[in-house]
């Protein structure tokens, strides 16, 4: 499997590989601080260490409030500077020529490069990620930090992608966009949660279950085999589990198929396996890529039947192209087409300009 930029990043200062929601130590290779490294810089000298660990790391620019517009701005800046000299800390961009917006100037000077881990004592420095590196605001407590150790944790984060499809209107830029995302997304909105009886909870891999429109099975087992195969190594999840053939029952796979090679059951029979092991495992969410697909009308109902049955206490997401198969077994319709999901109205579907919309979608889509 790839790795995510923050995967490759982190693990490049790790020294190892990494993988999301995994703690990790590192040295950042660039500390930026601006007019609040005079606060900083005093809650350095409380931790009890003479010497910053990396001051060719350490970056202050001055920019916040030029010029000073009290006396209380302007110790902050004689401190900076004072404390830069007694460290023999080499990049100070002060109020002068020189100088400018401190995310700019890391910029232009150079110090934001691909690859690089980054922090700042200020939200906005996650900027540096336009060009490559991994970079992030942090508190001026943990600023200090830094400076004595050198390190800091981070937990690898997640990843989200986003799919832009279209063109912008005349005067629309980036930076409009990227605010409308994430006031849409919000802080919290990559999060992939559960809520059970008012209480949250990450999702975990035991919670979701995959049928998948082409059935993946181990043809080289019969189906008994497969079935006390995945018994045994979910033994410690299923403590007690039912007979095998109570199972086989459960889905109507006759006596005298049970000990026959999965590869020669037919697509419906391996369908049915896939169904099995969601219902033995019973994850919280359960995801069906064209249940259906190539199955008998027999094979088909029977598929429906069990899919009403694993549904009770439980999510079940299934994608399709049968609007029949969707009014009957969803409590809730989404109309994907062009990367954007569009809810539908179950009483709209008796819209028939509505339903001839969705038929040029799945048209276009292919599925016509």
């Amino acid at each position: 499997m790839g790795k995510t930029f923050a995967e490759k990043v982190l693990g490049r200062a790790a020294g190892y590989e990494v993988r999301a929601n995994e703690v990790v130590t590192v040295e950042p290779d660039v500390c930026m601080s601006h007019d609040n490294g005079g606060p900083i810089s005093r809650a350095f000298k409380k931790i009890g260490v003479e010497k910053v660990k990396y001051p060719e790391r350490i970056c202050f620019v001055l920019d916040h409030a030029i010029p000073a517009p009290s006396s209380a701005h302007a110790v902050n800046h004689k401190e900076v500077r004072e404390f830069a000299a007694e460290q023999g800390i080499p990049h100070l961009y002060d109020i002068t020529s020189g100088g400018g917006v401190c995310h700019q100037k890391i910029c232009e000077e150079g110090y934001a490069l691909p690859g690089l881990v980054m922090v700042g004592s200020d939200s906005h420095t996650c900027t540096y990620g336009a060009y490559g590196a991994f970079s992030t605001g942090i508190g001026r407590s943990e600023m200090a930090a830094v400076w004595a150790t050198g390190k800091i944790w981070f937990k690898v984060p997640e990843s989200m992608k986003v799919t832009v499809a279209g063109k912008f209107n005349p005067g629309v830029s980036t930076k409009d966009f990227i605010l409308k995302l994430i006031g849409d997304v919000k802080a919290d909105g990559g999060r992939f949660f559960l809520e059970e009886a008012g209480v949250q909870r990450d999702v975990g891999g035991q919670d979701v279950g995959y049928v998948l429109s082409t059935p993946a099975v181990p043809e080289f087992l019969t189906g008994r085999e497969f079935l006390r195969f995945f018994l045994e190594i979910n033994e410690k999840v299923l403590p007690h589990p039912d007979p095998v053939d109570a199972y086989f029952d459960r889905v109507g796979i006759a006596p005298e198929d049970r000990d026959k090679l999965l590869k020669d059951y037919s697509h419906g029979m391996k369908n049915k396996v896939q169904m099995l092991v969601n219902i033995i495992a019973q994850p919280n969410i359960l995801l069906l890529d064209e249940p259906m697909t190539s199955l008998d009308v027999v094979v088909a109902e029977e598929m429906k039947q069990l899919l009403r049955q694993a549904k009770a206490g439980r999510i079940l997401i299934l994608s399709t192209h049968i609007m029949d198969l969707a009014l009957d077994l969803c409590d809730e319709i989404v109309l994907l087409h062009r990367g954007i999901l569009e809810p539908v109205p179950r009483d709209g579907l008796a819209d028939e300009l509505l339903r001839e919309r969705i038929i040029a979608a799945l048209r276009e889509d292919g599925h016509v």
